[in-house]
């Protein structure tokens, strides 16, 4: 699974978002299996890797996964709404994708991820 935040590929530095902003949040994973929904739970925290510190995790959003004997890459395109209370600084970025029916889950944390100013 990969995890990129609020940046076009390629693009240099580390994104900035203020309070109340938008983090466009994109995902690409790889699912082989049966058909069933999973919850994708996106949070921001801080910490040095590989201590991660939740400061904020967002309603989980449910996608639903179409089965498949072999592997597959998908990917899923998500906003969420920065907090007005979030305090100034660095942030990482985690998304956690977890099945429901047959539960298995992964987990990506994208360090140093973005700003918040």
């Amino acid at each position: 699974m990969k995890l990129t935040i609020g940046k076009e590929t390629g693009s240099p530095g580390v994104p900035q978002f203020r309070p109340g902003d938008k983090i466009p949040a994109h995902v690409e994973y790889d699912y082989k299996g049966l058909d069933q929904d999973a919850k994708l739970t996106f949070s921001i925290g801080t910490g040095v890797y590989p201590t991660y510190n939740v400061k904020n995790t967002w309603p989980d959003v449910t996608i639903a996964l179409e089965g498949s004997m072999d592997w597959l890459g998908r990917s899923i395109d998500a906003q969420f709404t920065i907090p007005t209370t979030m305090a100034k600084g660095t942030y990482s970025a985690r998304v956690r994708l977890k099945t429901v029916t047959k539960v298995t889950e992964e987990t990506d944390t994208e360090w140093g991820a973005l700003e918040i100013v």
